[in-house]
């Protein structure tokens, strides 16, 4: 799990905008956070390409009332679809 997070870290690094990686391990993987959502497209169309796989979960929190708001999505060829 160590190599997998220093590799997402070195993936990350790539990114203009700062992106939160917990330091947790988890037998899911490592959750990510990312403040960009053109950052989080590039990143979840370019898995393939870096040898990840990402759990299709995706949280949004609401600042307004701080809820956090599930989806799940589908990576596509011609995009990705949130449902």
């Amino acid at each position: 799990m160590n190599a997998f997070t220093k590799k997402l870290i070195g993936i990350c690094e790539n990114y203009k905008n700062p992106i939160q990686i917990d330091q947790e391990y988890n037998i899911l993987g490592v959750r990510t956070w990312w403040e960009n959502g053109k950052d989080l497209h590039h990143f979840l169309r370019n898995q393939e390409n870096n040898n990840i796989s990402v759990v299709p979960e995706l949280a949004v929190i609401n600042h307004i009332d701080q809820r956090l708001i599930l989806f799940k999505f589908k990576v596509k060829e011609d995009g990705i679809v949130v449902f």
